[in-house]
């Protein structure tokens, strides 16, 4: 392939079953997330409970059941059926009320709930091919308030091998949200992974709309 010919996008279902394939061992391991430490520096962008907060691509369920223990009105969207499954195995009970949607619709949570006053999208934008993108960006926009936060997590780096993934440029991204409505507040300094030695991490931005 020449570097002027488009990369191939890769269809979300090709995604989600890679999930599908991988959720009881990927389940496991974000389980473990260090929630406390999200909501240490989240704590001057938080509205208190229950302000209702919406979870996209919520994978294990373990920031949605925090939500939930602190007493938030908690929504979450999971598309892959493994993860959805496991996220139930692992947090039961908890009140949390699941969609199995993905972007860049989500049309159902659309007409049925929201908006949010705060909506978190971790470790899904990489996930969402770039020609859906203007219309994820809609889709995130009609449910958050405004006045609202929206929390992103975006990786960067090389892609593991296993579960498809598209780039992001942090700098296309945080313009995308400009243009939407969306003012950035808050960034995070680059957090390499853990468990990987190829350079990849994440950037957690947050945005206020309107």
């Amino acid at each position: 392939m020449s570097a002027d010919e488009p990369t191939q996008e890769i269809p979300v279902a090709q995604t989600i079953a890679a999930y599908d394939d991988q959720a009881a061992e990927l389940a496991e391991r974000y389980a473990k997330t260090d929630t406390e430490r999200f909501f240490r520096w989240h704590a001057d962008l938080l509205p208190e409970p229950p302000a209702p907060v919406l979870d996209i691509g919520a994978g294990s369920g373990v920031l949605a059941d925090a939500f939930a223990k602190r007493g938030y009105e908690v929504a979450a969207t999971e598309p892959s059926s493994g993860m959805a499954k496991e996220s139930l195995r692992l947090f039961p009970s908890n009140g949390v009320l699941y969609f199995g949607e993905a972007l860049p619709s989500l049309s159902i949570l659309k007409a049925t709930t929201g908006p949010y006053d705060v909506v978190v999208c971790d470790a899904v934008w990489m996930h969402v091919p770039p020609s859906d993108r203007p219309e994820a960006w809609d889709s995130l926009a009609e449910l958050t308030k405004d006045g609202g936060l929206l929390t992103m997590a975006v990786r960067y780096g090389p892609h593991p091998p296993g579960r498809p993934m598209h780039d992001v440029d942090l700098d296309d991204f945080v313009a995308e949200a400009a243009a939407n409505g969306f003012a950035e507040v808050k960034r995070s300094a680059p957090k390499p992974m853990p468990d990987q030695s190829d350079g990849s991490g994440f950037v957690r931005i947050c945005f206020r709309k309107g």
